[in-house]
């Protein structure tokens, strides 16, 4: 979760840092054999790992005329890491997965980003100016980015393709806003390698009159401890480090706003862990409950496990306060959540709409697992064995399981709803008991539903928070805001791997996702029924919270 601007990107140039080495040791080369070895490890990772890793690609003659010209361009002396990692980048993006990526190489210092001293965020189709680092350049918020170094925002989406795992448009417009590569100086020097002056960056700007002006910025070399920006008529709750909260709007809470930031720090996704990965959970639930507690987990793991928030007691909670005060609108706040388990929403629907609309929700998903000798680096025999229980003909170590196919199957079979209800109860529902009770007892499922649900979304609501923006709308709610830069039609889960030479890290997607059978176009985007628009933002004067602003007049109308 991003608790700020300053703290997000903190975060951003931590996770780029994490497999970055001493800056002497990135200008070392390392030799032609190891690079080719290295090479060739990550096209076998890719194509035992992924479900179909040429789809995108244009086939697997296409895949593996990529990987002879990538092996070709190896000098015969070899190259550093960093030279290493560029040209492994085009390789792997023309996957076109956002999951399947490659972990930054460069050796950060984060206090000196080196990049354009603005933050930008996306709207519509455009990057505008969401905060900057010192008073003399409030007049530039709201400003729309047209070119940099005279090259075109276009220009640069079409530059960043090979740079970018991508499903769409807007993971690409999210990485150039606040995901560092505008901000940060190695990916602005990747983005224009024909820039010269590297104190300064040359920006046109078109301001909020439709005005265009050319700035000349010194590069940004600190991070301010606060940014500038428009202040809010919202009072929007920080959940971190929880990670999920709700409140009410207004003192007759009509309008309740659940705000859900991220998706890995709920109690029912690491009971499920626990079930099925002992070992490995202990030591993660303890450093969720450090995480959120300041303080050292208690020995007894059920004592750490229950020092983690549990979704359902306050998706509970929530459903109840909302009955006792009639509320009218709950406004459900995806636009910072960037994924992690999406068992949560489960729990949410069954205490909005209720199981029926659940199961049918679940109806319309292909899901398809890819098995590997990979994929037992991180799970447990039992898991496949539990998966095999009950076939005729068990699934081998590199198969494919098709068995989440509930779409092709509810065409011809009109007992899948049962089929899913049950294969929910055995497989998954017993691996959260803090959830379990009170589904079997039903007591508060379809508790209470608003007469509005609204879903606020971003490029930022990612994996797990796209699928649970998903459930939502195809159980009614509506949309509001900018397209996510997930496609529903994907890939996900994916598998880390470390190169042996380079050192160089990643992840590859083993399952594949087809949310949108019947509509390619929008299983690549799914569009807000109410989309921001610049004018609409212009309006509400830059405010951080427009999204939420923007949700509630339409509730009015």
């Amino acid at each position: 979760m991003k608790k700020n601007i300053a703290l997000s990107i903190l975060m951003t140039i931590a996770l780029m840092a994490v497999s970055a080495p001493l800056a002497a040791a990135d200008a070392e080369k390392i030799s032609h054999e190891s690079l080719v070895a290295d090479v060739l490890q990550l096209a076998d990772i890719i194509e035992q790992v992924h479900p179909d890793p040429y789809i995108n690609g244009g086939g697997k003659t296409a895949f593996y005329r990529r990987l002879q010209t990538t092996l070709a361009k190896i000098p015969a002396d070899g190259m550093t890491r960093v030279d290493f990692y560029r040209l492994l980048r085009p390789f792997v993006t023309a996957i076109g997965d956002a999951h399947t990526r490659l972990g930054e190489a460069y050796d950060f210092i984060p206090t000196q980003p080196g990049g354009i001293p603005l933050y930008f965020s996306v709207v519509g189709t455009d990057l505008y100016v969401l905060a900057v680092p010192e008073e003399r350049y409030r007049p530039l918020i709201g400003d729309r980015l047209v070119t940099v170094e005279g090259v075109t925002v276009r220009e640069l989406l079409d530059r960043a393709r090979t740079m970018i795992s991508a499903e769409n448009e807007y993971q690409i417009l999210g990485n150039l806003a606040y995901n560092g590569f505008l901000f940060l100086g190695p990916f602005l020097t990747d983005l224009l390698p024909e820039r010269r002056d590297r104190s300064h960056v040359r920006l046109v700007l078109r301001d909020k009159d439709g005005r265009e002006a050319e700035h000349s910025l010194p590069i940004l070399s600190w991070i301010p401890e606060k940014w500038i920006r428009p202040d809010s008529r919202v009072k929007r709750p920080r959940p971190y480090p929880k990670g999920f909260e709700y409140s009410f709007l207004d003192s007759e809470r009509k309008t309740a706003l659940l705000v859900v930031d991220d998706m890995q720090s709920y109690r029912e996704m690491y009971e499920g862990w626990l079930a099925g990965n002992p070992a490995q959970a202990g030591e993660v639930i303890r450093e969720m409950y450090k995480r959120i507690h300041q303080s050292d987990a208690p020995d007894d793991i059920n004592a750490a496990l229950a020092g983690i928030p549990s979704a359902a007691e306050t998706f509970q909670a929530l459903v109840q306060e909302m009955r006792e005060a009639g509320t009218r609108t709950l406004l459900v706040d995806l636009r910072y959540n960037d994924g992690g388990n999406s068992t949560m929403y489960n729990i949410l629907l069954y205490f909005l709409y209720g199981k029926e609309i659940l199961w049918r929700a679940k109806l319309q998903l292909t899901e398809v697992e890819r098995f590997s000798e990979y994929y037992f680096q991180n799970n447990s025999p039992e898991d496949f064995e539990r998966i095999n229980r009950g076939r005729a003909v068990p699934l081998a170590r590199t198969d494919y399981d098709f068995s989440g196919d509930w779409y092709g199957r509810s065409r011809s079979d009109p007992s899948a709803v049962d089929q899913i209800k049950k294969e929910f109860e055995l497989q998954e529902l017993d691996r959260m008991p803090a959830f379990a009770a009170e589904y079997r007892s039903g007591k508060h499922q379809g508790y209470y539903l608003p007469a509005n649900v609204m879903v606020l979304i971003s490029p930022k609501t990612f994996s797990s928070g796209y699928t649970l923006m998903y459930y939502l709308f195809m159980a009614g709610a509506k949309i509001v805001g900018t397209p996510s830069a997930q496609a529903g039609n994907c890939f996900g889960e994916p598998f880390s791997f470390e190169l042996r030479h380079s050192g160089l890290i990643g992840s590859v997607s083993h399952k594949q996702f087809v949310y949108f059978h019947d509509d390619p176009e929008m299983g690549r985007v799914l569009r807000p029924h109410f989309p921001m628009t610049y004018d609409k933002l212009k309006s509400y004067e830059f405010d951080p919270n427009s999204e939420i602003l923007l949700a509630l007049d339409v509730c009015r109308r």
